[in-house]
C-alpha cells in the first residue's frame, strides 16, 4: 500500500474555540502539513451544547467545542477542504460531525467527491476503554454500520471505516487475548 504512496502523519489538534483551531490549522499547513487529526472537546463528544450546565469546566479544554454549523464554518475557514484529509475524531457524534464538515466543504464550492475526510468510527471504544458513550451499544453502533455502508457508496474520498483502537482497551487493562473479543464482539474483520 505504501509504495506508490507515503502514509499520512497527522498531528491531533483541537484548541478551545474553532477561531484558535483554525488558527494552528493554518499554521500547521503554511508549514508542509496536509492531514489534520481534529479533537474535539469533551461536551462536543457527548453530544452537549457549550452552555449545557453538565458542560461547564469542560468546554474547549481538551480540543475544540463545536455546537453550531457556524463554529465549523469558523474551524474551517480559510482552509480547502478538497485539498486537505481531515480526520474527524469522534465516536457518537461522527453523524452529524460529519455532516457539517460536508456542509462547510459544500459552502467552499468543494466537490464532495473531492473531500477527503475519516470520520472516526470506534463507537465500542467509548463502552469498553473510555465510558463516553450517548446511547446503549446497539442503537450507538447503528449509525456507524449506516454510514459506513451509505456515506461509502456515495463519497468515494471518503475514508469510511469502523476503527477500532486496540490500544484504548489496553489502558484500562486488557490484555491482548481479551482485546479482539470486545472490539469484535462476532469475529474478527476480514481485512482486503
Amino acid at each position: 500500500m505504501y509504495r506508490d504512496r507515503l502514509w499520512t502523519m497527522r498531528q491531533y489538534i483541537g484548541f478551545g474555540t474553532p477561531e484558535e483551531t483554525n488558527g494552528r490549522f493554518k499554521y500547521l499547513m503554511a508549514h508542509g502539513r496536509d492531514a489534520l487529526n481534529v479533537a474535539f472537546d469533551l461536551p462536543t463528544q457527548l453530544g452537549l451544547d457549550s452552555d449545557d450546565p453538565r458542560a461547564e469546566g469542560e468546554v474547549g479544554r481538551v480540543g475544540m467545542a463545536i455546537d453550531t454549523l457556524a463554529d465549523m464554518e469558523a474551524a474551517f475557514a480559510g482552509i480547502p477542504l478538497d485539498r486537505v484529509s481531515v480526520s474527524l475524531t469522534i465516536n457518537g457524534m461522527a453523524a452529524p460531525i460529519t455532516a457539517m464538515y460536508y456542509a462547510v466543504a459544500e459552502q467552499q464550492g468543494r466537490a464532495a467527491d473531492r473531500v477527503v475526510t475519516t470520520p472516526q468510527n470506534d463507537i465500542l471504544k467509548e463502552f469498553v476503554a473510555r465510558g463516553t458513550w450517548i446511547y446503549p451499544v446497539e442503537p450507538s453502533a447503528a449509525p456507524g454500520r449506516r454510514s459506513h455502508r451509505v456515506l461509502g457508496a456515495s463519497l468515494p474520498a471518503l475514508q469510511s471505516r469502523v476503527g477500532v483502537r486496540l490500544s484504548a482497551s489496553a489502558r484500562p487493562g486488557a490484555r491482548p487475548p481479551r482485546r479482539w473479543p470486545t472490539a469484535w464482539p462476532s469475529r474478527p474483520p476480514t481485512w482486503r
